[in-house]
């Protein structure tokens, strides 16, 4: 059974250690981390007033990239009203974005949207609508991507071998703290990195502030129901 064990977290991310795993299965994870996770993003705008230097159709593809926080308990074809009106001098920012809906908001609240001069003008009303990164890159909430877990081979002294390693990745034994900085071919005169059958890091970055974990669940829990389909179909 595939294990998946936390090695460490980043920021915006985790890195998990997969035993007894298959590269079919990861790639199978990875693309529908990418790719099929519902999410939030802006999709259409309507502009009442803008006598900025900006287009409406430029702002509004900035609109449609700034991430939205997710709430899985939200309707499948719910409609999330964003307002916002401002005049200049002033820079314009995603907290400025006023929602319907408290738990969808902008996962971030310094992405700059327009710089207004003195006595330019903007008020817009925007929809955001829930979709899948295969439909459009505005609704890839989260990343993932895997390598092959790191093996050390070591010949003559363990001290000059670590060297050459990554700092904090081994210890001055050569045993293996950090396997996530340690890059799998990597070769040298006193070491090689190289990868241990059936063992994987799997690497989960967030966009929108969701827990590495939770995107992990929800992305097996859509495998899982993508092979019953399959296995149905081909009864």
């Amino acid at each position: 059974m595939t294990k998946f064990e936390l090695l460490s977290k980043t920021k915006n991310g985790a890195y998990y250690h997969v035993k007894d795993a298959s590269v079919a299965l990861l790639n199978s994870l990875r693309r529908t981390i990418n790719n099929k996770l519902p999410t939030f993003a802006i999709d259409e705008v309507t502009f009442f007033e803008n006598t900025s230097a900006l287009f409406n159709e430029y702002i509004a593809h900035r609109l449609a990239l700034i991430p939205l926080k997710f709430d899985p308990n939200a309707s499948p074809d719910v409609k999330i009203t964003f307002s916002l009106e401002a005049t200049g001098p002033t820079v314009v920012y995603s907290k400025d974005l006023k929602s319907t809906d408290e738990k969808i908001i902008p996962a971030l609240s310094h992405v700059p949207i327009i710089v207004l001069g003195e006595n330019q003008l903007i008020r817009f009303e925007a929809v955001a609508i829930r979709g899948t990164g295969s439909e459009h890159a505005k609704f890839q909430n989260s990343h993932a991507s895997y390598s092959h877990y790191p093996e050390l081979k070591i010949k003559g002294s363990k001290g000059d071998a670590v060297k050459f390693l990554p700092k904090g990745s081994v210890d001055e034994e050569g045993k293996v703290l950090r396997p996530e900085k340690l890059d799998v071919g990597q070769v040298s005169e006193n070491v090689s990195v190289l990868p241990r059958e059936g063992e994987f890091i799997f690497l989960v970055e967030s966009y929108n502030g969701e827990n590495p974990a939770e995107i992990l669940a929800r992305a097996i829990t859509v495998l899982r129901e993508k092979t019953d389909e399959l296995k149905t179909e081909l009864k």
